[in-house]
């Protein structure tokens, strides 16, 4: 039987990772919807809802509204940011269903 989250108060995260040089990464005219992962020392994994706001190839700074992160920004490594989708129906910049919406339907064979 798996707890509720703790939700009171801040609490360690086990996988943020600051960049050797935070200020050198610029922040973004745009941020990004993102999915990230977060390992909290009690709670455990969690996905939580954000946006990436500066980044670089290592490091990605994220904004996100949850009461355990004090400060409301982690820097997380990329293999722990996703991008969200905006629509169950989205489509990449070549035409393809996204991995999130499903196999992509069949065409009839030419016979």
């Amino acid at each position: 039987m798996s707890a509720e989250p703790e939700t009171n108060g801040s609490q360690e995260i086990l996988n943020c990772h600051w960049p050797a040089h935070p200020a050198m990464l610029v922040e973004q005219e745009h941020a990004v919807p993102v999915r990230v992962r977060v390992a909290f020392a009690r709670d455990g994994e969690c996905f939580i809802e954000g946006w990436a706001k500066r980044w670089d190839y290592s490091h990605v700074l994220v904004a996100i509204d949850d009461p355990r992160v004090e400060s409301n920004e982690i820097w997380l490594k990329p293999h722990d940011v996703y991008r969200r989708m905006p629509t169950a129906q989205s489509r990449n910049a070549r035409g393809a269903r996204s991995p999130d919406n499903g196999p992509r339907p069949r065409r009839p064979s030419a016979r």
